[in-house]
């Protein structure tokens, strides 16, 4: 029988396409691509145990399957983490760097599987040879130490003890059917409302981890402050007499307070202007009370040491040493004392001192180095002259911010000159119970002492005999 050119076409296609069936089931079947390693990539997962993993398991990623179980290994030179197993992952599969090996049961009668879980998404993917550390993987507890701790518990339990357990149990759900009914129906309602606003709970969990990571994070400052917060509550409940006592007198103390005040009143007012005035030629001389607080001490000290009870008596004595030199040297000054005149040592009267006489040499003369010329300017103690004016910075009056009062410009001198009244006599209403009034100069003036009503005292005090304030 001869066979046409199509029935012939036809058989060759037919069984071209059943040896390429043919191979292609026996490659997927005996995983050739497994055995050579085209198309995937190795990586070793640690363990401390092996958990039921086996050879030819499957590994999965997010519930995926990406590739199988390659082999697994004892390895004792790694006594924390002696099982190895590698895994033969697709390598079309690009799975996290920061990613952790579970191995899990994938039904009842104890199939296992690898499941990888990524950390985080980010960063770079796996490739051949990478490890994943013990650290991060976890190995399902074996059955054995399930069924014998399970043993052990049943074993630890008195049957009195479960019957008793079973009767308080029974006496309590007992005739308890229709609540127990109502409960469940009405948790399958909550449940179903619960399913309808299931996305706003999930966005709440989702945007609480923040929340919580700074609370997890704080939780040692936050158990510190609720410590100390107790220790504060418990004190305060200890001092609660003390407390009351506080209050019941604070406003008997609030009232002297305030009269005190009210007391000072008048009178403070013009102390610290004064002091102001006082305080700021302390300021101009800080420079000389510095140095008296800083030799005043050791002065002192040697003097008591110098003044001691050499003789046998009562009365202390001091040593006296005098050495005489020529006291031609350095010679005498008589510069600048032109306008002086000798006087007579019996002529008792009483003569105005010529102001400005001191020895008008030059610094560098050796004459009465320690006179008026030399004294130390309090702006610059390097600096010595014999007048203010010729200091650094000139009078202290026209030092910025010194001396300067309401209605003048820092730096500019005080008049020592009182405002001029005016000629014209003018009546000005003053308070008849405390008998203030303001003149004309717009200064406060009391006439008189303030009466016992104004002040609520029957007699006058000292401050009543200010006029001024």
């Amino acid at each position: 029988m001869r066979l046409t050119k199509l029935v012939k076409g036809q058989l060759i296609v037919f069984a071209l396409l059943t040896v390429v069936s043919v191979v292609y089931g026996f490659i997927a079947y005996i995983g050739v691509g497994r055995v050579t390693g085209l198309g995937t990539y190795r990586v070793v997962a640690e363990f401390t145990v092996a958990g039921g993993a086996y050879e030819s398991g499957l590994v999965t990623y997010r519930g995926v399957t990406v590739g199988r179980v390659d082999s697994v290994d004892l390895d004792l030179t790694n006594p924390a983490a002696p099982v190895r197993v590698t895994l033969r992952i697709d390598s079309d599969r690009h799975i996290p760097v920061d990613s952790s090996a579970r191995i899990k049961s994938q039904s009842a009668v104890g199939e296992q599987y690898v499941d990888l879980v990524p950390r985080s998404g980010d960063g770079p993917s796996l490739v051949d040879g990478d490890v994943l550390p013990a650290r991060g993987n976890v190995s399902p507890t074996p059955t054995k130490d399930v069924l014998d701790r399970t043993m052990n518990l049943v074993a630890a339990l008195s049957p009195d003890n479960v019957q008793t357990t079973v009767d308080a149990v029974s006496d309590g759900f007992g005739q308890t059917g229709d609540r127990l009914a109502l409960l469940i129906d009405s948790s399958q309602r909550l449940l179903r409302l619960a399913q309808v606003d299931l996305g706003q709970t999930v966005t709440l969990i989702t945007d609480a981890q923040p929340l919580l990571r700074t609370g997890n994070a704080v939780a040692s400052d936050l158990r510190a402050s609720v410590a100390n917060l107790a220790s504060f509550t418990d004190q305060l409940a200890m001092s609660d007499g003390q407390i009351r006592t506080l209050l019941e007198d604070a406003p008997a103390a609030a009232d002297e307070v305030t009269n005190t005040l009210h007391d000072l009143t008048p009178t403070l007012p013009t102390l610290l202007a004064n002091l102001q005035t006082v305080g700021q030629v302390l300021r101009v001389n800080v420079p000389g009370l510095r140095h008296i607080l800083t030799v005043y001490p050791a002065f002192t000290s040697g003097t008591l040491y110098s003044v001691k009870d050499y003789a046998l008596g009562d009365s202390p004595q001091a040593p006296l040493d005098v050495k005489l030199g020529n006291t031609l040297n350095p010679p005498p000054c008589t510069e600048g004392y032109g306008r002086t005149q000798r006087r007579d040592p019996s002529d008792m009267r009483k003569v105005p001192v010529v102001p400005d006489q001191y020895c008008d040499v030059l610094a560098a003369n050796p004459k009465v180095a320690r006179g008026a010329r030399n004294v130390p300017c309090a702006k610059d103690l390097s600096v010595r002259a014999a007048l203010v004016e010729d200091c650094p910075g000139g009078l202290p009056s026209t030092w910025p911010g010194m001396l300067a009062r309401p209605g003048t410009t820092a730096g500019e001198p005080p008049s020592s000159k009182r405002r001029r009244q005016s000629a014209v006599d003018r009546a000005v209403p003053y308070s008849e119970t405390t008998g203030r009034f303001r003149g004309p100069d717009g200064v406060t003036y009391f006439v008189g002492t303030p009466s016992s009503t104004a002040s609520g005292k029957g007699n006058a005090t000292w401050q009543s005999l200010l006029i001024k304030w």
